[in-house]
């Protein structure tokens, strides 16, 4: 029995399936393809995203702790004990301290020009004309 309409029979079946898988083949790699360069894509864009915060992200602020006031030794004599006077209960108006650190106490800095001068700028240049086209 011949059940295709164009008289191929059996070997025109035969024929199809090879073209017909033929396209699935093709169409499974395009998007397990795709599906690859999804997931690379989706992997670098988040370490490079995890990078730029790391990089970028605001320092988290530091604890300063006050620097706490060295007491006065122990007198040696009973006489002098008297003289220091006992810590007043009264409240006092107290200055912020700002800490500095090492690095920024022990480097100096130089100015980029000289104080009282201006930095040297390129003076203005004419602007160009435009040309005109060659013609033929």
């Amino acid at each position: 029995m011949n059940f295709s309409p164009w008289g191929f029979g059996s070997v025109g079946h035969v024929f199809t399936a090879v073209i017909a898988g033929l396209w699935f083949i093709l169409v499974f790699v395009v998007a397990v393809g795709v599906l690859f360069l999804l997931v690379r894509f989706l992997l670098v864009a988040t370490r490079a995203a995890q990078l730029y915060v790391a990089k970028n992200a605001p320092a988290a602020p530091v604890a300063t702790v006050p620097p706490v006031a060295k007491q006065p030794a122990a007198p040696a004599d009973a006489a002098t004990s008297s003289v220091v006077p006992p810590p007043s209960s009264s409240p006092t108006r107290s200055t912020p301290t700002t800490s500095t650190s090492a690095s920024s106490t022990s480097a100096v800095t130089k100015p980029i020009s000289k104080p009282g001068t201006t930095a040297a700028t390129k003076p203005v240049s004419k602007p160009r004309t435009p040309r005109t086209p060659p013609t033929a």
